[in-house]
């Protein structure tokens, strides 16, 4: 966050004197605990479009990422400011709405097509999906990924003119024409594109680039043509000195022959998109945009095969989750005696196989660290995670509660069928007639509190247990307060620190058994902010 806010400053700072700027920021005030009605109501308007550049800046450096993502809602703030007036959108985001309704890709098509002036952008800091791509796609922009400083400083000055931007060598290709994209399906969307023929491999020039295309008619590559003023979006240039490459980061592999050295950047992960450099004697030779990039997701059906040492495999389905770091991969075994699911996670340039999962029983030996919220849709209901106490324990807790435990269920819900947990009573009878707190066997350190039949509160002193922010129980509570910088409140009442928004609490206590207060976060609470966490 830090990088960002610097280059985003250093590019206001740059523009023009009198330039009109403005700036909308969302998910900075509400956390990412919070409801989803209150978290997805986190907009702001923090400049209005004007020639105040300073405002903006200070504004900038003020921004805290603590919150939902409710991209549709903002781009329709942002778009507000147009006025009639001509206006260049840029999102700078780390990932997906997580609001919808509004989808942001339709919000950006219908901003656009009623505003004749207005275009929307967006970068993906370390971040690049579809729904991204769509958003510049339909907001008559363009989509570029960032993943350093440098890197985000120019690609933001180069969106001042999405037009020019698509016209350059970025990750996201040349005019949104990427490699791994067929021929066919380039020259329906560019007719101005040259024809290619199959059954052999081609090379053709356009667009002061060299496009190769494999015999399939599949793009492989882009080359900057080394001649003329012709760069990429960083602005890097044929006969470059090769100190200029430090904008693409760290390479992922070197390797020299006959005095040529070859580097390979990352250019998008989830796409296996990496940037293929070439130098001698100093100076760049080429740049390559190409599928070359080791390890990208989804691996390949014979990189699976191998995996699993199974050269019958005939995978139906391969899914890529959390960010391109793990797969499920659906297929027969062994010549389809057996079918199932094949987990694999991403190991620094390759894959390695976590658990083949051929019946229900096995979901519940995955690891701690498997990212389950995103298993569930591609297992496709053969592991019902949230019915379990696996659900809960790898669940984070928010101001809902926890996985399948959420305020207002009942008790009948918790120990129905589409739950299947059982509570016990902790207070056998000592407190009030319409109270029950409880525990759920085999969730040791979850203690829940039901009113008048309805699940009210939650308080969690499980060691370990965590909140989506990553707040954890015995954490120190000076880790705990530069972790939420200045959003909680001191609760002297319960011996701790207090966080509330759309009618829910959401604490974080020090008190000890004894009454004394600790260094030490000793449990996670969350409740109706008119119905705290009381013990029997």
């Amino acid at each position: 966050m830090t990088a960002a806010q610097d280059a985003a400053s250093k590019f206001v700072s740059s523009l023009p004197k009198g330039s009109r700027v403005g700036l909308v920021s969302y998910g900075d005030k509400t956390l990412e605990e919070a409801p989803r009605s209150a978290g997805c109501g986190d907009v702001s308007l923090k400049v209005p479009v004007g020639s105040d550049i300073g405002a903006v800046t200070r504004q900038v450096k003020t921004l805290r990422p603590v919150g939902w993502t409710p991209i549709g809602k903002a781009l329709q703030t942002a778009a507000a400011q147009a006025k009639g007036q001509p206006l260049n959108v840029v999102l700078i985001t780390d990932g997906e709405d997580s609001c919808a309704p509004p989808d942001p890709c339709q919000t950006a098509a219908t901003l656009a097509a009623d505003n004749a002036g207005l275009s929307i952008s967006a970068i993906g800091l370390n971040a690049s999906s579809d729904q991204l791509s769509c958003i510049a796609s339909k907001g008559k922009g363009y989509f570029v990924t960032a993943s350093n400083s440098a890197q985000l400083a120019r690609r933001l000055e180069a969106l001042g003119d999405p037009d020019a931007a698509s016209r350059t060598l970025s990750p996201s290709g040349v005019q949104s024409i990427r490699p791994g994209q067929l021929v066919d399906e380039i020259r329906k969307s560019h007719p101005g594109f040259p024809k290619v023929d199959s059954g052999t491999q081609v090379r053709v020039v356009w667009m002061n680039c060299t496009w190769t295309f494999s015999a399939k008619g599949v793009l492989t590559s882009i080359a900057l043509e080394g001649s003329g003023s012709a760069s990429t979006i960083d602005g890097l240039r044929v006969g470059d000195a090769a100190a200029a490459l430090n904008v693409l980061g760290a390479p992922v592999s070197t390797s020299t022959n006959g005095g040529v050295e070859t580097r390979l950047y990352p250019a998008d992960v989830r796409l296996g998109l990496g940037w293929k450099v070439q130098i001698k004697d100093g100076r760049i030779i080429t740049i390559v945009l190409c599928t070359c990039l080791t390890g990208s997701c989804p691996p390949s059906v014979d990189q699976i095969r191998k995996i699993q040492d199974d050269p019958t495999m005939n995978p139906t389905k391969i899914t890529c989750i959390d960010d391109g770091n793990w797969v499920v991969v659906e297929s027969n075994f062994e010549g389809d005696h057996t079918g199932g699911w094949l987990l694999l996670q991403r190991t620094g340039g390759g894959w390695t196989k976590v658990k083949r999962v051929t019946h229900a029983g096995d979901c519940y030996e995955l690891p701690e660290d498997a990212p389950y919220g995103e298993l569930e849709k591609p297992l496709g209901g053969f592991c019902n995670f949230r019915a379990s106490a696996v659900g809960v324990k790898t669940a984070p807790s928010t101001m809902d509660g926890a996985g399948p435990i959420v305020l207002g269920m009942t008790r009948e819900t918790l120990e129905g069928p589409s739950v299947n947990l059982s509570m016990e009573d902790e207070c056998g009878g000592h407190a009030a007639p319409n109270v029950v707190n409880g525990f759920v066997p085999g969730l040791d350190g979850y203690h829940l509190r039901f009113m008048d039949g309805k699940l009210t509160a939650m308080a969690v002193d499980a060691l370990g247990a965590r909140t989506t922010s990553g707040a954890t129980v015995g954490m120190s509570v000076k880790d705990l307060l530069s972790l939420y910088q200045g959003t909680l409140t001191v609760d002297t009442e319960h011996g701790g620190y207090s966080y509330t928004a759309g009618g829910r609490t959401l604490e974080f206590t020090s008190l000890g058994d004894d009454g004394f207060e600790t260094n030490t976060v000793l449990a996670i609470r969350v409740h109706y902010s008119n119905s705290p966490w009381a013990v029997c």
